[in-house]
């Protein structure tokens, strides 16, 4: 699958909707992978769900959510008598290192790499 430019397949999985790619299955699994890489990508880039490392206790976040880290040591109570204590991101961290890291390790798809980070950032929320 060379011989389509990078430009090409980023436009590409913009129009492709990614139900119909969920059902698209081809022999080799070069072009589709490709194309939920792409995918991939443009999820990781959306401002609203970026995918973050907290400093403390080096979990995975995203963006969106309020869930109260546990090792955080700047705890305050809310009005409500709450303890709280949120994430806090660290500068560090590189997404695409982190999901090619990932992809190596563990040699999972492309396919299910997406759905996992998918699946991850909407059900945090």
């Amino acid at each position: 699958m060379n011989f389509l430019k990078p430009q090409t397949l980023e436009r590409l999985s913009q129009f492709v909707d990614i139900e119909i790619l969920d059902v698209m299955r081809e022999r080799k699994d070069k072009f589709i992978s490709k194309l939920f890489d792409k995918k991939l990508e443009l999820l990781l880039t959306d401002e609203d769900d970026q995918l973050q490392r907290c400093i403390f206790c080096d979990s995975l976040y995203s963006s969106n959510t309020n869930l109260i880290c546990t090792k955080n040591p700047d705890y305050f109570i809310d009005l409500h008598g709450r303890l709280m204590c949120s994430h806090i991101a660290d500068c560090d961290f590189d997404v695409s290192k982190f999901v090619r890291y990932v992809k190596e390790r563990y040699r999972v798809s492309w396919r299910e790499l997406y759905w996992k980070i998918w699946a991850f950032n909407y059900t945090e929320r």
